[in-house]
């Protein structure tokens, strides 16, 4: 029955060989390393760029991700709190 049912499906030119290969010998390599795939490996600096970004605001510099309005509000209460001094703004428009 599965048989007459897959007959009917046209799975296009790509499933129509007219050579069929050898089976070929699958090898898997010890590999330590987390994977990545083509987008994954180019969001690791967004974090680090959007915690300088908040550092260059705030002068609190957040170290672990997500950066939530209640890590920032935690990290601006504390840096308050220890007296140290912030960044200054400075001026856009002076020379």
């Amino acid at each position: 029955m599965l048989r007459q049912q897959l007959a009917a499906v046209h799975f296009g030119p790509q499933a129509d060989f007219t050579f069929v290969p050898e089976p070929l010998e699958t090898r898997y390599m010890d590999w330590s390393l987390p994977p990545f795939g083509a987008g994954e490996a180019s969001t690791a600096p967004v974090a680090a760029a959007l915690a300088n970004a908040v550092f260059d605001a705030t002068g609190v510099r957040l170290r672990a991700v997500p950066f939530t309005p209640d890590r920032v509000k935690a990290a601006l209460t504390a840096h308050a709190g220890s007296g140290a001094p912030t960044p200054s703004t400075p001026d856009v428009g002076r020379q």
